[in-house]
């Protein structure tokens, strides 16, 4: 008696079920890089927070990390509304992203306790050094997102593949900046 090995039918058959479970299994492994990278970014923003507190002090890393913690989700937000997607190059973005967070908030903060201990009242410290910084910090994040135009205005596959990292990092900064501008006008 002959078997059905050899039918198109079920050639076909098990060929569908070779694909749909290659693909269930490609799914739940991206799935699973993208939630440990998304962990590995949570646990950055701790550290980075973490390492802020114990060098410039308790209230300025909290500070610091609030903005960081704001502007991250603000960014995510943005990068949901402009289509962008999800993936290890927006998520990598993020982290280096945040190295120039970072700087920026350090700028100010640093310039606020200065400003203190000078005697000057919160509010007043507060704003001189926003005011004062505002144009040359401007100035340093167009350049840095400048920088990684080229890589957004690919018109080949490697473009398309990375054009979430100049999104994220366009947002970040442009949020950072705004953030700063907003709150010392």
């Amino acid at each position: 008696m002959r078997s059905n090995g050899g039918s198109p039918n079920y050639r076909r058959n098990v060929f569908l079920q070779r694909r749909l479970a290659t693909r269930s299994s490609i799914n739940e492994r991206v799935t699973g890089a993208l939630s440990t990278f998304f962990i590995n970014l949570v646990e950055s923003v701790l550290i980075v927070i973490a390492i802020l507190m114990i060098t410039m002090g308790f209230r300025s890393g909290v500070i610091i990390g609030f903005s960081l913690l704001t502007i991250v989700i603000g960014t995510f937000l943005l990068l949901g509304m402009t289509g962008g997607t999800m993936q290890r190059v927006s998520l990598a973005a993020f982290i280096l992203a945040m190295g120039m967070l970072v700087d920026n908030a350090i700028v100010i903060v640093d310039g606020i306790l200065v400003d203190l201990k000078l005697g000057k009242p919160r509010r007043e410290a507060m704003c001189a050094i926003g005011r004062k910084t505002a144009m040359p910090l401007l100035g340093a994040t167009v350049i840095a997102i400048l920088a990684f135009l080229p890589v957004f205005l690919s018109p080949d596959t490697a473009g398309v593949y990375v054009r979430d990292l100049f999104i994220v990092l366009a947002a970040s900064l442009l949020l950072s900046w705004s953030w700063l501008w907003c709150t010392c006008r």
